[in-house]
């Protein structure tokens, strides 16, 4: 069954680097949402000022009506403690996998965007290449999911979750002969974006 999910992504603010509990307020308002899953959140570990928040919906329907709530400006006072600067915020339909990837102890959170003469569609026939493999990875843990897009306007990227075991895992997989032709297939057409992320439920 599809997941979807809704994606916060923001330039941390130093109070918010010192005290993570800033965030509870925001999160507890979603949480006790119609619709809402679970929550989870995290650092980027190469950015460590960049922070995730992923909110888990029954459905985008259960997202927009939050959204619609004449009490949401609840939500967003209590975000404004968490940055200094404008959220970028993304609604997605993954897959059932995307769940499990996000309970791995690492998360690669990865933007996949065209080159120039290049389409979506390529980018993503290589990436389900990708997805097939996945399980002969060591440390590849829930594999591979590719979020769909909801809402306009839609990007001009694709975004994916793999859960592993470690970023060690991960580098080592990166030198299997299999992932190598992936990525020499996935280099010329699309430039990529990549975070590993340690999530953790709210």
């Amino acid at each position: 069954m599809p997941t979807t999910i809704e994606i916060l992504v923001f330039t941390a603010s130093p109070a918010f680097l010192n005290d993570i509990s800033l965030a509870d307020p925001a999160l507890d308002y979603l949480k006790k949402a119609d619709g809402c899953r679970r929550i989870v959140r995290g650092y980027a570990v190469e950015e460590d000022n960049k922070a995730y928040i992923l909110i888990s919906w029954s459905s985008y329907e259960s997202c927009k009506n939050t959204i619609e709530r004449q009490d949401y400006s609840v939500f967003q006072e209590s975000m404004k403690a968490l940055t200094d600067n404008p959220l970028s915020v993304l609604h997605l339909e993954f897959d059932e996998v995307a769940d499990s990837t996000l309970d791995a102890p690492i998360t690669e959170v990865a933007t996949i965007s065209p080159k120039q003469g290049h389409t979506l569609e390529e980018v993503t026939a290589v990436m389900r290449k990708m997805h097939g493999l996945t399980p002969q990875f060591p440390g590849a843990m829930y594999g591979l999911s590719i979020g769909q897009f909801i809402g306009q306007p839609i990007p001009e990227y694709i975004l994916c979750f793999a859960g592993w075991a470690s970023i060690e895992a991960h580098t080592r997989s990166t030198k299997m002969s299999s992932f190598q032709e992936l990525i020499w297939e996935i280099v010329p057409i699309a430039d990529i974006k990549m975070n590993h992320v340690e999530f953790k439920s709210h």
